[in-house]
């Protein structure tokens, strides 16, 4: 489990599956609700096509772990936008 990030987008891999995500594709990005019956938030995506792809091994009860992760993800987003000649 857990989130790989690399030039080309993201993984989000879970138990049996795992979720590949360009940035191309990434409408949004934002923190909803994590997973599980605990408290806790985390990075989330809302793709082009309009499909949400939820980041539940980065939720954490820490608002503070779940905005760094955020910001890191919604930076290197705004910055694939601008260099990508499709996305601009």
């Amino acid at each position: 489990m857990g989130v790989r990030i690399d030039s080309a987008g993201l993984t989000a891999r879970g138990l049996g599956r795992s979720k590949v995500v360009r940035w191309c594709a990434i409408g949004e990005v934002g923190i909803g609700d994590g997973p599980g019956v605990g408290p806790g938030q985390a990075p989330g995506l809302v793709l082009k096509n309009g499909e949400r792809v939820a980041l539940g091994a980065l939720a954490s009860p820490s608002s503070r772990a779940v905005g760094d992760d955020f910001a890191l993800i919604k930076s290197l987003h705004a910055a694939h936008v601008t260099d990508c000649p499709g996305c601009g």
